[in-house]
């Protein structure tokens, strides 16, 4: 058993806060050219399901009891013991282990390393071995074109311009997509000797 951070992340919901974020900013910018009550409203309501989204999606727990449980992984969330199954994949880097299932994932962070991969792997198998999917030269440019999208899209909603707004936030959109696809640490298919996580998860578990 290990004391370690628990983070529960729910996919569907974090994307639909992004996918609500940038109607929000429209929204507001007619509701500010129009004084519209009904776009005023819409408005709010569309910060208040991204914000709500957002919010909701992730759930952090400190110094909580995980143990292994068979196939399972037995953590204790608000006092209550929950099961952690499903899991089709998981990575361990910097000290934080990452455990996806088709719901999202968790993440489990622990100052003993060791502790922590031995008993994720008597649970799930060993992890994937794991590689950046772009290089530091293509994030920069995605990142330097979602910061050229913000500012336009900032200038068009401080000068009450809807055109500017939607000219800056497919840039936003876009930047921010590419930073996370260049960042995001893919199976290395070299070690691993798969194509997919899934694959790569039953290879390496002798499944």
């Amino acid at each position: 058993m290990v004391v370690a951070v628990v983070k529960r992340t729910l996919a569907s919901r974090w994307r639909l806060g992004q996918t609500v974020t940038p109607v929000a900013m429209i929204l507001g910018v007619v509701a500010r050219r129009t004084e519209s009550t009904i776009a005023y409203s819409a408005a709010a309501a569309a910060v208040i399901v991204a914000a709500t989204a957002f919010v909701s999606a992730r759930r952090t727990s400190r110094r909580v009891q995980v143990r292994a449980n068979g196939k399972h992984v037995i953590a204790a969330l608000a006092g209550e013991p929950i099961s952690i199954s499903g899991v089709y994949a998981w990575t361990i880097h910097d000290g934080t282990a990452r455990a996806y299932d088709p719901m999202g994932g968790w993440m489990f962070r622990d100052t003993d390393t060791t502790s922590l991969a031995s008993l994720l792997t008597s649970a799930f198998g060993p992890p994937l071995a794991l590689r950046r999917r772009g290089t530091d030269r293509g994030r920069y440019a995605a990142l330097c074109v979602a910061c050229a999208g913000t500012l336009l899209a900032a200038a068009g909603f401080g000068a009450g311009s809807v055109p500017l707004v939607i000219a800056g936030l497919p840039l936003v959109i876009f930047g921010i997509a590419f930073f996370g696809a260049f960042s995001q640490r893919v199976v290395d298919d070299r070690r691993s000797g798969a194509t997919s996580p899934t694959e790569g998860f039953r290879h390496r578990a002798g499944e």
